[in-house]
């Protein structure tokens, strides 16, 4: 009899990649279930550079590649491989996951099925974030390739910490956004701003809505304007224009709540 864990057609060497069922005391398959979801942070609250939705293409030997949902949000999120084998209860169901950050720009996703049903085998898989893709590969050496969705503008947090960088300045700037109260053409927002290595204060703080697109407009207490927009890998570009009439380019990027540390 074929192993559970080994799912057949076009997924056929997908499950032994990505884990699966074990063929041994099949019955406990029947076992009742953990929560299918991992419970997830408060929506808004990023808190690594994975969090939102990823859409998931997993390399196979022959013919086009499997398809998966991936949703973080912090540490924790869910899995789900779509259009999985029916006679794999694993593999089919939405499943809990948990997120290391190893390093900078690499990931160790794991793939908790043993959360989902008795004998399940959890998988896992190591990442590396590269111009807003995440590319890695199983255990087995079977590479995937994430995309991230774009979320709705309207749902999109900006609350959170925000790394600024001016050309041509070797010293950062740290933007903390801790309150977003929305307005009829955009938000106001809660901020503290100051170099990153001196400390950060209250600023005047607003997000326009131009078009399609979010426009971040902040005075320092230097009375220079930020006015940055955002752009299709999350970051916001725009120019830094000082008291004086200077102008530079600006580059503001969300960090997690450690590297801000």
């Amino acid at each position: 009899a074929k192993a559970a864990g080994a799912a057949g057609g076009v997924y056929s060497g997908v499950g032994s990649a990505i884990g699966g069922t074990r063929d041994e005391s099949r019955q406990k398959l029947d076992a009742p279930a953990q929560p299918a979801s991992a419970p997830l942070a408060p929506k808004g609250q990023r808190t690594t550079a994975l969090d939102g939705k990823w859409t998931a293409k997993i390399v196979l030997a022959t013919g086009p590649p499997a398809a998966a949902a991936m949703v973080i949000r912090g540490s924790e999120g869910t899995w789900k491989l779509h259009r999985a084998p029916p006679d794999n209860p694993c593999l089919g169901n939405e499943t809990p996951v948990a997120v290391e950050q190893t390093s900078n720009d690499s990931f160790l996703i794991k793939l908790l099925y043993s959360k989902l049903l008795a004998n399940c085998i959890d998988g896992s898989f190591s990442a590396r974030l590269e111009n807003g893709v995440l590319k890695g590969q199983f255990g087995n050496g079977r590479q995937l390739e994430l995309s991230r969705e774009k979320e709705p503008q309207d749902q999109a947090s900006l609350i959170g910490s925000w790394l600024v960088t001016v050309a041509g300045d070797v010293q950062t700037r740290t933007l903390i956004v801790s309150e977003e109260a929305p307005t009829a053409t955009g938000a106001l927002l809660g901020v503290k701003y100051g170099m990153t290595h001196l400390g950060q204060g209250p600023i005047s703080a607003k997000m326009l809505r131009v078009g399609d697109q979010r426009q971040l407009v902040l005075v320092t207490q230097a009375s220079s304007t930020i006015a940055a927009t955002e752009q299709p890998d999350g970051k916001f570009k725009g120019t830094f224009t000082y008291r004086n009439g200077g102008i530079k380019e600006v580059t503001i990027v969300r960090i997690s709540e450690a590297a801000r540390q």
